[in-house]
């Protein structure tokens, strides 16, 4: 588990120390993403729609996520770096995400390292001790966090996509337009 752990805060601080420089743009990659996004959102709902209370708030954070990805994507600016289009995140609104994430997975991985019963985990002698959730176990809160990146993400990187096939004058970083 000390291992996973230290993926996870890998991976995070791989996504903290990106929100601060450009990145390069890979229409590629990120179309990528947003489909493996949409396939995770499609394949959590049936888990999501089990509850009236997980739905709402999952609605609310897809929303929510959505909303945030239109802040962050109007105020990205892109910049030319050699002969490549790059762009810089808007700061507040990726470190604000990444924080709600981490926040929410100190909470869990909290409960992993105390050895407390999980909420709606169920072991032999009904304490849920120690059992480790599935995805039929996420709570509303766990449930409207991950709508509400999925929202972010794929609202986000389909705004780049878009933003960076019509880049205007006002888009634009640098001192030249891309050809």
């Amino acid at each position: 588990m000390a291992g996973f752990t230290l993926l996870v805060l890998f991976v995070v601080y791989r996504r903290l120390r990106r929100q601060f420089r450009a990145q390069p743009l890979h229409p590629v990659r990120l179309g990528l993403r947003i489909a493996l996004l949409v396939v995770t959102g499609l394949a959590l709902l049936p888990f999501a729609a089990r509850s009236f209370t997980s739905l709402g708030v999952g609605v609310l954070g897809l929303g929510a996520g959505i909303a945030l990805g239109a802040i962050a994507a109007a105020r990205t600016r892109f910049t030319m770096r050699g002969e490549s289009l790059h762009y810089v995140p808007h700061t507040a609104t990726g470190v604000l995400i990444s924080t709600l994430l981490l926040v929410r997975l100190g909470v869990r991985f909290s409960k992993v390292y105390s050895g407390g019963p999980w909420p709606g985990a169920a072991g032999p002698d009904s304490s849920g001790a120690g059992m480790v959730p599935g995805p039929r176990d996420l709570g509303p809160l766990t449930t409207g966090l991950f709508y509400l990146l999925i929202g972010y993400y794929v609202f986000y990187y389909s705004q780049l996509l878009w933003k960076s096939k019509h880049l205007k004058p006002t888009d634009f970083d640098g001192s030249r337009m891309p050809t």
